[in-house]
This record gives structure tokens, sequence and C-alpha cells, in this order.
């Protein structure tokens, strides 16, 4: 089944199936300047999901970040290291959607 990755973030907060996961889910997205160019952040900080991007909190700067879907790179389980998205390599065909 192919699904947004908005899709797939709604899921994750809503569906009881991953209500003892969520605590262990990370996104990894795409942060140039930093250390290997991307940023981890937890799932449980996340404010709001949007059309076209998510908001988190960032305490370290006491602030809310929004961050374009296009960025994320990946989503996975921390502590069991599935991989729940993973980005395609540029200029493999998915028509809008990413496979999960």
């Amino acid at each position: 089944m192919l699904l947004t990755i908005r899709e797939l973030l709604n899921q994750i907060k809503w569906d009881p199936k991953y209500s003892s996961q969520k605590t262990h889910v990370m996104i990894q997205y795409t942060h140039r300047g930093v250390p290997k160019d991307y940023l981890i952040i937890a799932f449980e900080n996340l404010l709001e999901i949007h059309s076209d991007s998510f908001e988190y909190w960032n305490s370290a700067i006491q602030e809310r970040i929004r961050i374009p879907f296009h960025r994320i790179e990946k989503i996975f389980n921390e502590q069991t290291n599935q991989i729940l998205y993973i980005k395609r390599v540029t200029g493999a065909s998915t028509n809008g959607k990413e496979s999960f």
C-alpha cells in the first residue's frame, strides 16, 4: 500500500497500533549546515501535521519549527530499527507517493 508522508504521520499519530511505539519513532530530515546535513527529532515533539509540512517544538531554542515533507529523509523506530519510510533515490518514479 502506498501512503503519502502526511498519511503515514497521521497514521502514527492516530492509529492505536502505534500507541506503544510513538515514543520510539524518529524523523530524520535534511538540515544543511549541521554535521552530516541532517537532524533527527522525536515524533512525540510533533505539534501539527499540515498538508505539505509538519511543525515540531524545538526545546533548544524554545520555538515551533516547520519542516516541509520533501526534506524528510527517513522515519524509523529507534528501538526496533524498523524503517517506516525512507526517501527514494532521485530519479525513481513514485507518482507522488512513497512506499512504506
